[in-house]
């Protein structure tokens, strides 16, 4: 406190605060250091050059105040207010200079926040605009007393305060992006909070009651403990907390992907780029206007009941206005998965094995809903490459007929038993091959890479495609001559091999061979179908194992053999590219040659197509990966790291 009988030096002010001690006292300090002391005072107390000496001295008064003078009497508690107002004013002025006086500040404010919150349990606290602080490990005491105040009450948690209780919640280990991100956290913890508690969380109060020791900054004052008899410490109670921690990790990791875009490209948060890399619940409320003109445009070009074609350079445009280019597949990335959010499908799609978008190209977008695959499946993979040969077979001739493509997809549909997702993708896929340039001729040169047994194993298969339903149709047949023409196989043998092909022991031959379709009204008895087995119950779903396993082998073999023939982008393998123990092979000398053909792509993993076999190799013999690490693995691969997971783990 100030004495006003000792000397001033007013000419000599220490404003260094070379006369001041550990724990400066006004009546031992010198009359230079009161000067510059009092100087301070007058002069508004924020002065940020000033020594904390000073700081810590005005303080240890206002503490006096508090914890000894408010002791005594009563009338000083209008003081709390004030004093409080002053020490965070003095927090954000001085606490970036010193720890000690951040700690000591901040545990004062608490025994303030106790003291002013006695008697305030009928009406709790309402909750602020208080910043999520970096430095959870001291836990506001403000928030512990309104938290515990809401809980007492007997009343739900608001989402707000259940986010700052996650926030300090030691059970919650946060990671960069929380910190980065804090509000893209916030927000998506509120929606997230809602849906599982609506209006709030019913806390069921403990028996443990919120109280501190505080150890003062001044030494002639020492320890003061505080108690609150009627508010539960609710960081005590297990398992509100490991619930709110669970909510708080499940956004943490959705976010996980927006962090690292932000901390590699700070400046392009917003961006349509960034947009793309939230998590879906984020996505509808962006204020991005070139967000919101992409998405008008989708829903006046999308048609709702299928697949529609477009200009790339019209997608393009709304995905860069200020310039449209042609993307590279890292590129294509993100719009991809932007579209996708929006419900809207593409092809080409680069996670499916498509080209980069082009602003030359067409592309065709189609609506998606529900859970849509990410990744193509053996089965689909197969199929858009059957679809690909179809389609260049077709023109071979120099035209591609949507007609001849045509008949062959519900084959390969059935035959490939493909999901209803993949069945539409697949029909945009079709629709994006008749409409764009890509590449569909030079397949004689692609041919004559194939030994004569390749050719007949895939004459076979296509075969087998064909009659996949029962029945190979007129249509099919001219197709086939085709294909049999291109491949350089006896084209006289078609209906030979198409009857045996139906007479063989497949699913579809177990039932009766359709030799002609019968007319409504013709007279005869009809056929009766196979009896179901005995032990499956009527509208009963019976798989067939033998037929699963025996598609599965085909898919595989028609993709492995089929992805050699498209292949224009082989990746020399090299010492960076191979797998540790692996030796680059040398490509065949002789292309005919059966038991080379191939030989520079490695063979798949457990029928994995090639980018994701490619990554299990890149996990051989570790024990533990960060994730950061696995997802550039995947980046490198052109896939999706969870969606990469999920695939290998099935």
């Amino acid at each position: 406190m100030i004495n006003p009988n000792l000397r001033v030096n007013s000419r000599l002010p220490d404003t260094l605060g070379r006369g001041l001690n550990y724990w400066p006292a006004y009546d031992s300090i010198s009359p230079e250091s009161r000067a510059a002391y009092l100087e301070w005072l007058a002069r508004g107390r924020r002065n940020p050059s000033t020594p904390l000496g000073y700081v810590f001295l005005f303080m240890y008064g206002l503490e006096r105040r508090v914890l000894v003078d408010m002791q005594a009497t009563d009338s000083f508690h209008s003081d709390l207010a004030p004093i409080r107002a002053e020490m965070e004013a003095l927090i954000d002025v001085y606490a970036e200079q010193s720890y000690s006086f951040q700690r000591y500040a901040k545990g004062f404010l608490d025994v303030i926040d106790m003291m002013m919150s006695v008697g305030s349990i009928a009406a709790p606290a309402k909750s602020t605009s208080r910043r999520l602080s970096s430095n959870r490990w001291i836990v506001p005491l403000s928030l512990k007393i309104a938290i515990g105040e809401i809980v007492a009450a007997k009343q739900p948690l608001p989402a707000a305060w259940a986010l700052e209780w996650a926030w300090y919640n030691p059970e919650f280990r946060i990671r960069t992006g929380a910190v980065r991100c804090t509000a893209e956290f916030s927000d998506l913890f509120t929606k997230n909070y809602f849906d599982t508690y609506g209006d709030g969380m019913k806390v069921t109060p403990g028996t443990t009651m919120l109280g501190l020791t505080y150890s003062a900054a001044s030494a002639g004052i020492g320890y003061a403990k505080l108690k609150m008899q009627n508010v539960p410490d609710v960081f005590a109670l297990a398992k509100p907390t490991r619930a709110l921690a669970a909510i708080a990790e499940e956004v943490q990791e959705s976010l996980e992907a927006f962090s690292r875009f932000v901390g590699k490209n700070p400046e392009r948060a917003d961006s349509l780029n960034g947009i793309a890399f939230l998590p879906q619940r984020l996505i509808e409320s962006s204020k991005n206007p070139d967000f919101q003109a992409l998405r008008e445009w989708l829903a006046d070009t999308v048609n709702p009941e299928g697949s529609e074609a477009v200009a790339g350079l019209e997608l393009l445009t709304r995905w860069n206005p200020a310039a449209p280019t042609s993307l590279s597949k890292a590129e294509s990335t993100p719009l991809v998965q932007l579209l996708g959010k929006l419900h809207v499908g593409i092809e080409p799609d680069v996670r499916f094995g498509g080209p980069p978008l082009s602003v030359d190209s067409p592309v065709v977008l189609f609506p998606i809903t529900g859970d849509y695959p990410l990744s193509p499946s053996p089965s689909y993979e197969t199929a858009t490459t059957l679809t690909h040969f179809a389609a260049a077979v077709s023109a071979a001739d120099g035209e591609v007929s949507d007609d001849e493509i045509q008949t062959f997809l519900p084959s390969i549909e059935s035959s490939l038993d493909l999901s209803v997702a993949e069945k539409t993708r697949l029909n945009a896929h079709f629709k994006w091959l008749t409409a764009s340039s890509t590449k569909l001729t030079g397949l004689t040169k692609r041919v004559a890479l194939l030994s004569d047994s390749q050719r007949v194993s895939l004459g076979g298969l296509l075969l087998s495609v064909a009659a996949a339903d029962g029945k190979v149709t007129a249509s099919e047949m001219m197709a086939l001559t085709k294909i049999f023409g291109l491949l350089g196989l006896d084209q006289s043998d078609i209906a030979s091999r198409v009857f045996a092909v139906q007479s063989s022991p497949t699913a579809a031959a177990r039932e009766p061979i359709t030799v002609r379709v019968a007319t409504p009204g013709a007279p005869g008895v009809p056929i009766p179908l196979q009896p179901r087995s005995a032990a499956a119950a009527p509208g009963t779903l019976v798989l067939d194992e033998e037929t699963i396993e025996r598609t599965m082998h085909e898919s595989a073999s028609v993709s492995e053999l089929l992805r050699g023939i498209f292949d224009d982008d082989q990746v020399e393998l090299t010492s960076s590219t191979l797998p540790a123990d692996a030796t680059p092979v040398r490509p065949p000398e002789n292309p005919t040659d059966q038991s080379s053909f191939g030989a520079p792509t490695p063979p798949s993993i457990a029928g994995l197509d090639a980018a994701h076999s490619a990554l299990v190799r890149k996990l051989v013999g570790l024990q533990s990966l960060p994730h950061l690490e696995f997802e550039e693995l995947a980046q490198a691969q052109n896939v999706m790291p969870n969606g990469a997971i999920d695939t290998i783990n099935e």
